[in-house]
């Protein structure tokens, strides 16, 4: 913990002689340092095989996500983040609820909420769905 913390002073330190005297004041850094901890080991990385793996977050911050259920690898949490990233763009695109479903990093499903037709929620048999 006490180089973890010493790393992070020296990164602020290099941070702000960079911005004094660098050649321009507006640019990018040249060097961005994070200090991340880890947030929730993983299964497993991007194959079985690989262990340890981790999920990291930048210090104090939250996860944006709650898992429900069992423990995520690797390629679980790419196709949360791609499930999300699409299903936000739908949401702001077309103002419907959304869902969306990756296998492997590959879209599965998308779909949309919209109402049933009478016929439909007859078939569906849930012609009462309105009283949900």
């Amino acid at each position: 913990a006490a180089f973890a913390h010493s790393a992070r002073y020296d990164a602020a330190i290099a941070a702000w002689f960079a911005g004094q005297l660098g050649d321009d004041a507006g640019a990018a850094p040249a060097l961005l340092t994070r200090a991340c901890e880890r947030a929730r080991p993983l299964k497993y990385g991007n194959n079985p095989h690989q262990k340890p793996a981790a999920l990291y977050r930048p210090l104090g911050a939250k996860e944006p996500f709650t898992v429900r259920n069992g423990s995520p690898g690797y390629i679980n949490m790419l196709d949360a983040f791609n499930a999300y990233q699409l299903v936000r763009e739908l949401r702001a695109a077309l103002d419907l609820p959304a869902a969306a479903s990756f296998k492997h990093v590959s879209p599965a499903g998308a779909g949309l909420g919209v109402p049933l037709t009478p016929l439909e929620a007859r078939a569906y048999e849930v012609a009462d769905a309105a009283a949900l």
